[in-house]
């Protein structure tokens, strides 16, 4: 499921905000899938899925509150009126309202796949020496996180961490690296997309502190590809365009266990997509963090306890769970 209001009011603001309208794509498609698209009762009275979205859609579509985000230029400009709601289940159904079609900059939700798009190229053990899994109680594009932190790049789905992840990309040239993102995501969509050339634009004259990130993280031996590249390809991911029904096809194919339910085609292992893990971290990295807890200092658990509870959102946020069926076991 994704919700795009407000000029992406939910979609283009921080880390946690991004990532939740991911999350609330994968929870949903997770218990609908259990249901199988029951309807919904309220007062003896059924309703199916479809209207259930049309209701919400027509309660809150004149909800004006908020503000375009604008610490990229051009995306105070996009139409804060746009508002639409998709979900797609794992069983490949599909739920559209209002403004689904309207293109917009996939921003930091782009983490999710690159990283699942890293995992089965470098392993887990390698996600978690060279990147980390665990939350920094900082904000997400945090610099002082960086010197703070003894992991450096600390996760994936902070800034440091996904430009790290970034670099990990396979290919030996930005081209051949771009390629298999590009790849990946429109596996995950079932179509192919492109990137939003003028956003890409105003990353790229704007992402200074981005750049500085990618220098301290070269300077602690902590991102393995030139960090320029790095950035700037980190950048253009984050520059493709998607729609409200193109990120709920891909929000469904990892509650789907890598498998896009629209297309039928396998886009990364079951593995990768989920995991069992000890605080349901993060969908690709929740078995991660459970075995980096296994192998933690007594010091440094105690240091992520507090990290995780001043900032639970870090992981709660981004929170994959597949819906258990048959032949599948419960992670």
């Amino acid at each position: 499921m994704s919700i795009q209001h407000n000029g992406n009011r939910i979609r283009l603001r921080a880390v946690g905000h991004l990532m939740l309208a991911l999350v609330l794509g994968c929870l949903t498609t997770a218990a609908l899938a259990n249901s199988a698209t029951k309807p919904a009762s309220e007062g003896g009275k059924t309703r199916d899925v479809g209207q259930v979205l049309e209701d919400a859609h027509t309660e809150f579509k004149g909800d004006q509150g908020g503000k375009n985000a604008d610490y990229i230029p051009v995306l105070a400009e996009v139409d804060p009126k746009l508002f639409g709601i998709s979900l797609v289940t794992v069983d490949g159904k599909t739920h559209d309202v209002g403004d689904v079609e309207s293109p917009f900059s996939i921003q930091s939700i782009s983490k999710v796949f690159t990283l699942a798009l890293v995992m089965p190229a470098q392993g887990e053990e390698d996600i978690i020496d060279k990147i980390g899994v665990d939350a920094t109680g900082q904000p997400f594009n945090s610099v002082n996180a960086i010197e703070d932190i003894q992991e450096r790049s600390v996760n994936s789905f902070v800034n440091a961490g996904a430009i790290a992840t970034t670099s990990l990309v396979p290919g030996k040239t930005a081209d051949e690296k771009w390629k298999q993102i590009s790849e990946a995501d429109n596996a995950f969509a079932g179509r192919e997309l492109s990137v939003n050339e003028p956003v890409y634009k105003s990353e790229a004259e704007t992402n200074q502190r981005n750049q500085a990130i990618a220098m301290l993280l070269n300077a602690y031996e902590r991102i393995y590809d030139d960090p320029e590249m790095s950035v700037d390809i980190y950048t253009r991911q984050c520059s493709v365009n998607v729609t409200s029904h193109d990120l709920a096809v891909m929000a469904a194919t990892l509650a789907n266990h890598g498998v896009n339910p629209v297309t039928g085609k396998r886009v990364i292992n079951a593995e990768c997509a989920t995991g069992p893990g000890r605080h349901g971290n993060c969908g690709p990295l929740r078995r991660l963090g459970h075995l980096a807890l296994q192998r933690r200092p007594a010091r440094q658990e105690r240091r992520r306890r507090r990290h995780y509870r001043s900032r639970t959102w870090t992981f709660r946020y981004c929170c994959v769970l597949p819906a258990p069926g048959p032949g599948r076991q419960q992670h």
